[in-house]
């Protein structure tokens, strides 16, 4: 009895191998065929995307090549065009691009166009741009034109430091020493593309420091303290010309000279003598800065000006260097 248990079971093992053989065989194939269609339908759908954006730009070639279309139209002896010509419009509907192009009807421009006049179809309406709009501006020209053009008007005020002044009213050479000043006044002038011309107003004044000469060294070298007053100021018109160029939208450099004439005067008091002299001088500057734009027409500035005035009867010549902060607007 066992004999034929046993050799009933003993061929099921090989049996079930191969069963299980076969099972894994056809999984495995199953597997790669549905990896394989899934891959085809990936390229499909690929290649039927890049066919639609190839249609489209074809489409679109063909739209831009039919914008001219009235200009191909036939016409007479006398150049006129044998079909009203109008302005042709493009859109996008159900059946792709169609275009609009009225008396012209004639002429064929793709499989994916139709040409001729539609019911339900509406004209896009045109923009009407304002050139003063720099956005606008940008969409027109491809490039933003940031320059303010026009009339302005700037005053402004300063900080001011002047070179030593030599006077020999007093015997031998004396030296006189500024303290930092100040200076005021308006600029009023015409800005075009790049270049600019301003008159301008100002008034200055500064104390005297210091003396410094043989005389006062000497008295200094004793102990003495030198016990002395004094004061320089003036007011004049200058007349300048400069250039500027854009960085931005909102900042511009700008550099120039002016001349024009100051009236200055310079007192001292020392050792109870007095020297006191008023006169008109010559005068003339280099200047350079920035111009900062907060909005289209006002107007921040800074700006660094190198004046020089002429030597008087009592006093040499001297410079002012001034640094100067201005607010005012472009009409």
């Amino acid at each position: 009895m066992t004999g034929k248990i046993q050799g009933m079971t003993y061929p099921t093992f090989p049996f079930l191998l191969c069963f299980f053989l076969l099972a894994s065989s056809a999984y495995s194939q199953s597997n790669v065929t549905f990896q394989k269609a899934s891959f085809v339908r990936e390229a499909e759908a690929r290649k039927k995307a890049i066919n639609d954006l190839s249609a489209r730009l074809s489409a679109f070639q063909i739209k831009l090549s039919s914008a001219n279309l009235g200009e191909s139209v036939p016409r007479d002896k006398k150049n006129e065009p044998l079909v009203p010509l109008v302005r042709q419009y493009h859109g996008v509907g159900s059946n792709g691009y169609r275009l609009q192009a009225d008396g012209a009807k004639g002429f064929g421009v793709g499989p994916e166009l139709r040409l001729g006049n539609d019911n339900d179809w509406e004209s896009p309406a045109v923009p009407i741009l304002n050139p003063e709009s720099s956005s606008e501006a940008m969409k027109m020209g491809g490039k933003q034109d940031y320059q303010r053009k026009g009339f302005y008007v700037l005053p402004f005020i300063a900080l001011q430091g002047s070179s030593d002044l030599d006077t020999n009213f007093f015997g031998d050479g004396i030296t006189i020493e500024h303290k930092l000043g100040f200076s005021s006044g308006w600029r009023v002038g015409h800005q075009w593309s790049h270049f600019f011309a301003d008159a301008e107003f100002s008034y200055f004044r500064n104390d005297f420091k210091a003396l410094s000469g043989p005389v006062p060294n000497a008295i200094a070298a004793l102990g003495n303290s030198i016990d002395f007053a004094g004061e320089g100021q003036g007011y004049g018109l200058m007349i300048n010309l400069g250039s500027s160029f854009e960085l931005g939208s909102s900042v511009s450099f700008f550099f120039g000279g002016g001349v024009g004439a100051f009236r200055q005067e310079l007192e001292l008091k020392w050792e109870e003598q007095i020297v006191d002299d008023e006169q008109r001088v010559f005068a003339c500057q280099l200047f350079s800065g920035f111009n900062i734009y907060p909005s289209d027409r006002v107007l921040v500035g800074l700006r660094y000006r190198w004046l020089m005035m002429e030597e008087m009867d009592s006093f040499s010549d001297r410079d002012l260097h001034i640094l100067e902060l201005s607010l005012g607007y472009i009409f």
